[in-house]
């Protein structure tokens, strides 16, 4: 009960678990349906084992982070966080299209998608700080557990979304395992949860970032400040 008051009552950890929730959900669902995506419309499952090793672009994204946001602001870095996998899916479904078999072309569209996943995990840690310190300024509490344990959950909660949307999605396009070959209907849904999905996904996270999310710039400066003054008191 005390938690769900917390984050209830804290508008800036409900925007952050807004942002990370739909940014989480974009790359799990893309994950989910890989499978299928690599199976039945490329037409070589073994494609998906391409998907899974680009996944080390994620973790270059996130040492790269630092660099980059000692460059440019972390707004930008957000930006070009949610960006990135919406260029990669638009490449991924293009080259579904005109070579849909070619291995380099997946690692290629790939890459964006993960190089960006890792920018956005940088800068989801940086603003789970910013929550805590926030709540600190207006609730006098600093609620670390509460916040750093909600991030751990909507990873999970997202994962385990995303499996249950790929089972409902794949049951509205008219999947059936038993074919050979699935219907042109069928292979278009896929496409669709495939592509499209995670784009309207990671669009909605930007859009959750740059609207309703406002610590940031002179705001946060002024949070900071608050906060320093208040230790100061207490020491």
């Amino acid at each position: 009960k005390q938690a769900f008051t917390v984050i209830v009552q804290n508008d800036q950890l409900v925007a952050f678990i807004g942002l990370l929730l739909t940014f989480n959900l974009c790359t799990q669902i893309a994950k989910s349906f890989a499978v299928y995506y690599f199976k039945n419309v490329c037409g070589n499952e073994y494609l998906y084992s391409i998907f899974g090793f680009a996944i080390i672009a994620e973790m270059i994204g996130l040492v790269c982070f630092p660099k980059i946001a000692e460059k440019i602001s972390r707004e930008k870095v957000y930006f070009i966080a949610c960006f990135l996998p919406v260029f990669g899916f638009l490449l991924l479904g293009a080259f579904g299209f005109i070579a849909p078999t070619n291995a380099v072309f997946v690692v290629i569209s790939c890459v964006f998608v993960f190089f960006g996943s890792g920018l956005s995990l940088g800068v989801t840690t940086c603003c789970m700080a910013d929550v805590i310190d926030y709540g600190e300024v207006k609730f006098g509490v600093r609620n670390e557990s509460v916040t750093c344990s909600a991030q751990t959950f909507l990873m999970k909660a997202a994962m385990a979304a995303a499996g249950g949307l790929s089972g409902v999605g794949l049951e509205i396009v008219g999947y059936d395992p038993k074919l050979s070959e699935q219907t042109a209907g069928t292979i278009m849904g896929i496409r669709v949860m495939m592509i499209i999905i995670p784009i309207i996904l990671a669009v909605i996270s930007y859009f959750i970032y740059n609207r309703y999310y406002k610590l940031k710039g002179e705001k946060m400066e002024e949070i900071t400040t608050k906060l320093n003054q208040i230790h100061s008191k207490a020491a």
